[in-house]
């Protein structure tokens, strides 16, 4: 059971996505605000797993209250405004719901929280070292390591086809469909990386270019997975492109 809270400043809305949490199997509701201020004291103090808040609120929008957390819980926004769906996805919410809100959409936005769960279930769990990172870079700068539970683990950069930001943690993809979870940020995995096949273009992404299908103006492919080119990487990202390319 995913531990939920539901912001929203409006009382007809809070109370349709508080009765469709209540409806929900896999979700269970340990609070709901229409004071996005006691909201944000409220998860100040309490680790929940699943948020879904309101963007367009007085005081503090959702997007500023989302930014102001120490630890983010899987988010899925609730909006008027389609518009601010992108600057959501920056985010790093899972989904976004325009309303007026229908309750199989409201289903699918949860099967999605529900998914990336399961992905870090799934996946070997790091836990952090103080006195060492937890991931390190070869001599040769071929590979790396990274520590999974009590033991290090190899992973060849050239078997890594992208990097994914999964709330405090990253996941790194490689080829057989192999992932290991490790407790860094995206900047800091970024700086032991070696060469010039690694690149940045999202805030949630790292991309191992050798392993790229298709790419197009806001996305590119990696085995079938979609991965946005974000506009604040796009320039460098294809000026980089263009680099390789001479």
């Amino acid at each position: 059971m995913m531990k939920t809270v539901v912001i929203d400043d409006e009382v007809r809305a809070l109370s349709l996505v508080v009765d469709y949490v209540n409806k929900a199997p896999s979700l269970v509701l340990v609070a709901s605000f229409q004071n996005a201020i006691e909201a944000l004291e409220y998860l100040n103090h309490n680790r929940v797993d699943l948020l879904l808040l309101d963007i367009q609120m007085p005081d503090i929008t959702g997007l500023e209250l989302l930014a102001s957390l120490q630890h983010k819980p899987l988010v899925i926004f609730t909006t008027a405004y389609p518009e601010y769906a992108v600057e959501g996805f920056q985010l790093d919410a899972i989904d976004y719901l325009v309303k007026p809100i229908m309750f199989p959409r409201f289903l699918k936005a949860v099967n999605k929280a529900l998914n990336q769960v399961q992905l870090l279930q799934q996946t070997p769990q790091v836990f952090p070292v103080t006195t060492e990172p937890n991931v390190t870079l070869s001599n040769e700068s071929d590979y790396i390591f990274v520590k999974v539970e009590t033991r290090w683990e190899r992973v060849q950069l050239s078997q890594i086809t992208y990097i994914q930001a999964c709330g405090d943690y990253v996941a790194i993809h490689s080829l057989k469909n192999k992932k290991i979870l490790t407790l860094q940020t995206l900047t800091q995995i970024m700086n032991r990386l070696a060469g010039n096949d690694f690149i940045r273009v999202h805030r949630s992404y790292i991309i191992n270019l050798p392993h790229v299908d298709v790419i197009n103006k806001d996305y590119l492919m990696i085995d079938g997975i979609d991965i946005t080119i974000s506009k604040s990487y796009r320039q460098e990202f294809f000026e980089m492109l263009d680099e390789l390319s001479q």
